[in-house]
């Protein structure tokens, strides 16, 4: 289905194959094309800079003054951009190393079917590693197989003895049907990090620059870690991460800061050019309209057995079985609409800019698959 195309370019909600059909793409490269594909403010911005400079070993350049200055923009002033990475995945990798320096202490901890990056130490953060086991990344469950109340008492008996540098949190698990826990059970999770003197790493890779309807979900729950990590929207799907700290974390040599492509140029081009595109749009309104549309078109599924998770232009159809899923997707496929699918779960991640029609026709089409798809399942049943 989705391998059989070819894209050759994008434009705003539309994905455009080679031989010339258009496709509605609520897909957005994993949620990060938040924008629209081929935002003229953010390639021009990125033309510039490709004429100026690609590549200077991390010598200083404006542009990522000026991007690290939009990043920080609307964060409690105890943050301090630290440094541009090329993806979200590196920048957890930093993290752990920023965390087990300023605690000396060699243990880490996630929360079960998180998704913080696919190398080794990130991944064995959230789910069984049949590669390499790592003696000193820890999972605990999360509220899909677990009560909020076990998991606190799980991550006290945890932290207790003192020898975990950090805990790793996705706030909304993109990977695991947008499975999140309650504002009270992250405010425990942080409150107990500091009773224990262990770092709260809160990932806003997927959720941050308005994915969630939010400029920084975390700080929407009124939530303040010790280490925030950025990235997709934040470029708009230009390759690019960000981690921001508490400034009372120092950056010492052993954390091993930077590497070959970070705070390059052309990341910096991007991520200014974008967020000052979402400055001078209304986000605020763009992502209410398409949360409530979302809400009030899928909504009625949930009788049906549905389940509907999300924030903003951050969602997922959760299903009985992946056989549902998987024919939801491709009745919307033979309408020229592009859904991810992961096991029973159907991703539901449109651009910010999507017009109202596309948007409306989009979802309703979406609505109608399901209603087709559980019907057919019902029947083979």
């Amino acid at each position: 289905m989705l391998d059989e195309l070819e894209i050759a370019r994008g434009r705003d909600e539309y994905l455009i194959t080679t031989d010339g059909a258009s496709y509605i793409d609520l897909i957005t490269g994993f949620g990060a094309v938040l924008l629209g594909h081929g935002r003229e403010a953010v390639v021009d911005r990125v033309r510039r800079q490709l004429d100026d400079v690609w590549l200077t070993g991390r010598i200083p350049v404006p542009t990522i003054d000026e991007a690290a200055r939009r990043v920080t923009t609307g964060l409690p002033p105890q943050y301090r951009f630290i440094q541009f990475y090329s993806s979200g995945n590196e920048a957890i990798e930093f993290a752990i190393r920023m965390a087990t320096v300023t605690t000396d202490r060699p243990d880490i901890l996630g929360f079960d079917r998180s998704m913080h990056g696919k190398s080794l130490a990130a991944s064995a953060l959230c789910w069984p590693n049949d590669v390499v086991e790592l003696a000193n990344v820890h999972t605990l469950p999360f509220i899909h197989t677990c009560s909020e109340s076990e998991i606190l008492d799980r991550l006290r008996q945890s932290l207790s003895a003192r020898r975990v540098a950090a805990v790793f949190v996705e706030l909304i698990q993109g990977s695991n049907g947008a499975h999140e826990a309650s504002p009270a059970f992250y405010q425990h999770v942080l409150e107990t990090c500091r009773e224990y003197g262990t770092l709260c790493v809160v990932d806003e890779v997927l959720t941050g620059f308005y994915r969630s309807g939010h400029r920084s979900y975390s700080q929407a729950l009124g939530l303040a870690p010790d280490i925030l990590i950025f990235g997709k929207a934040m470029a708009n799907g230009f390759p690019v991460s960000a981690v921001v700290g508490d400034s009372a974390i120092d950056v010492e040599p052993a954390m091993l800061l930077g590497s070959t492509f970070s705070n390059n140029p052309l990341v910096g081009s991007a991520v200014a050019g974008t967020l000052a595109e979402m400055e001078r749009l209304d986000m605020d309104d763009l992502l209410a309209h398409i949360d409530g549309s979302i809400r009030s078109t899928l909504s009625p599924l949930v009788e049906q057995g549905v389940v509907l998770r999300g924030s903003g232009a951050l969602w997922t159809l959760e299903f009985p079985d992946p056989g549902i899923a998987r024919r939801v997707q491709a009745t919307a496929f033979s309408a020229n609409i592009l859904l991810s699918v992961n096991d029973r779960f159907v991703r539901i991640l449109p651009t910010a800019t999507i017009s109202r029609e596309n948007l409306a026709n989009a979802l309703g089409t979406v609505h109608d698959a399901c209603v087709h798809a559980l019907t057919a399942g019902s029947r083979t049943e």
